[in-house]
């Protein structure tokens, strides 16, 4: 029997965690930002049985994630919690008069963050009952030639991002995060549309190649798709395309 995918991206495979199973197994979820400062938007994602939302976490070069820095997002998880909801964090990192962060500056970024809301009882967000154990870097990343045309999906936002840098990126992500919350787990940035029809950064990231970590790179798939690719086993079928 076919499966629609409800969510606005599909998570293939969801971690586990210690509150309530109905909603950890849950695959139906929805965007936080559009809801942030809307009360009727909230209770709107109960009535509906949204589970989980995205929370972007954009994090330009040179940036302090400090304790303002934070509280911005705490809020957001606060209220996320109030509604039963699961966060699923995205860091992206953000230029900054036209530099993107260094793979340390990268490293502590992700580290300050993760360590907020993983749960560990150090440096938690005060009154954090929902640990965020699901972390995307990059979302929908584009790099090389096609990030710097104008009027493709990356553009401006990813202008002179290169591969190089991206997989330096994930790989940095993959050892900060393992290290900090031996319990998350590390997307992809998340593919925009089918390997096989447009830019397939998922392919480059879990190629066996000397900057990358091949099968290891990622622990699960994060995929988004608007149009053509409704059904759950063609969208898994296309990943053969790498």
């Amino acid at each position: 029997m076919n499966k629609k995918i409800l969510s606005f991206f599909c998570l293939l495979s969801f971690s586990l965690t210690n509150y309530s199973q109905s909603i950890n197994n849950s695959h139906f979820g929805a965007s936080v930002a559009q809801w942030a400062d809307s009360s009727e938007g909230w209770d709107n994602f109960t009535l509906l049985g949204v589970h989980y939302c995205r929370m972007p976490i954009d994090v330009y070069k040179g940036a302090i994630i400090d304790n303002f820095f934070l509280k911005q997002y705490d809020s957001l998880v606060s209220r996320a919690q109030q509604h039963g909801l699961i966060i699923y964090a995205i860091i992206n990192p953000r230029k900054y008069l036209g530099q993107f962060a260094t793979t340390s500056e990268l490293a502590e970024t992700i580290n300050a963050i993760v360590e907020r809301y993983d749960g560990d009882g150090t440096n938690d967000m005060s009154g954090l009952q929902y640990p965020i154990k699901n972390w995307e870097v990059c979302n929908e990343v584009m790099y090389d030639s096609i990030a710097n045309i104008p009027g493709t999906p990356g553009y401006p936002m990813w202008a002179g991002f290169t591969k190089t840098q991206y997989l330096d990126y994930m790989d940095t992500a993959k050892s900060v995060i393992s290290s900090t919350c031996t319990d998350c787990f590390l997307f992809n940035g998340a593919q925009l549309l089918p390997p096989s029809t447009f830019f397939p950064s998922i392919c480059d990231l879990t190629a066996s190649v000397p900057t990358g970590n091949g099968p290891d790179a990622i622990d699960k798939i994060s995929y988004h798709d608007y149009t053509l690719y409704l059904e759950i086993k063609q969208a898994s079928t296309d990943f053969t395309y790498c």
